[in-house]
């Protein structure tokens, strides 16, 4: 009995927390590797939710909106419950924080202001005027994006553009938009993901016939010369997306997002569409330039 020690009081509770502070250390550096991984993707997940919901939410849709919402409930949940296993939370403790979670996100829901809805007398009306809210210099704003496509129509017709429908599966919408000087562009709304979140404005410059001819004449680092100059022309200027898919003498597409994730004005399309539109411009005297400087080199051999 002399070698008997009594247990001090509360030994079994210190035994648990100590279980708990040593479970993570019993793990193979394998599991741990594992762990560690799948938390920072979950948490990138967690974050990458949240910000996309305050991006999208409110201008753009809400069906979108709400599913980062529900990506954000899982992927913290699921945080949540690797901290419970692995690093042995107290299960009050792990349920507490999911129910604040969960009434985050409904707050959330709640509080961040939906997308405006048109109703169908208000489309008829955006058919023949802009949707939109008159400010003091006279400058127009579009009010949300479900009327986005009206107001495309009334805008380019109010700044003496022609747009004409073109059905494409791949879009919302889509329009052929002509402006008073002949230049032609297309703008839609892509259906793809994160498509909601802007509308595409794309213009594509082909040489003239005259200028085929001779484009096919340059040699590999002429061409290559050529698409650099233009990317640099372009790009310097206007920081909008050009892509040369083929030869140059097969064209080249000018492509400048609208974002839809702030207020879409008149002024901002119409200034996109000349933006574009002196693009197309100087795209067109790069070739012509390349072209003269070409025929000049063949002469004088």
């Amino acid at each position: 009995m002399s070698d008997m020690e009594l247990l001090p009081p509360g030994s079994s509770d210190a035994s648990i927390s100590n279980d708990r502070r040593t479970r993570w250390s019993r793990l193979s550096s394998t599991k741990r590797v594992g762990v560690g991984l799948s938390s920072a993707v979950l948490l990138a997940f967690f974050l990458f939710a949240l910000n996309e919901f305050f991006s999208v939410r409110g201008v753009v849709n809400m069906l979108l909106s709400r599913l980062f919402l529900v990506l954000f409930v899982v992927t913290g949940s699921l945080l949540l419950l690797i901290c419970w296993t692995v690093f042995a939370w107290k299960k009050s403790v792990a349920v507490v924080l999911f129910l604040l979670l969960l009434i985050s996100a409904i707050t959330l829901d709640r509080v961040i202001p939906m997308p405006q809805h048109i109703t169908r007398e208000d489309h008829k009306a955006n058919n023949s005027s802009p949707a939109t809210t008159s400010k003091g210099d006279g400058a127009t704003e579009s009010e949300t994006q479900p009327n986005i496509e009206a107001n495309i129509l009334a805008w380019a017709k109010h700044g003496e553009y022609m747009a004409i429908p073109m059905p494409d599966p791949t879009t919302y919408f889509s329009f052929l938009v002509t402006t008073p000087d002949g230049k032609i562009m297309q703008v839609c709304k892509p259906r793809e993901f994160m498509g909601e979140r802007y509308a595409l404005l794309t213009a594509r410059v082909k040489p003239a016939p005259p200028q085929v001819e001779v484009l096919k004449d340059f040699s590999p680092y002429e061409q290559k010369r050529l698409v650099g100059d233009l990317k640099a022309g372009l790009l310097e200027g206007y920081k909008n997306s050009l892509n040369v898919p083929g030869p140059p003498y097969e064209g080249l597409e000018i492509q400048k997002k609208l974002s839809l994730t702030q207020p879409l004005t008149e002024d901002v399309f119409i200034a996109a569409l000349n933006e574009v539109g002196a693009e197309m411009a100087l795209s067109a005297q790069i070739v012509i330039k390349a072209v003269d400087d070409h025929t000049a080199r063949k002469h004088h051999k």
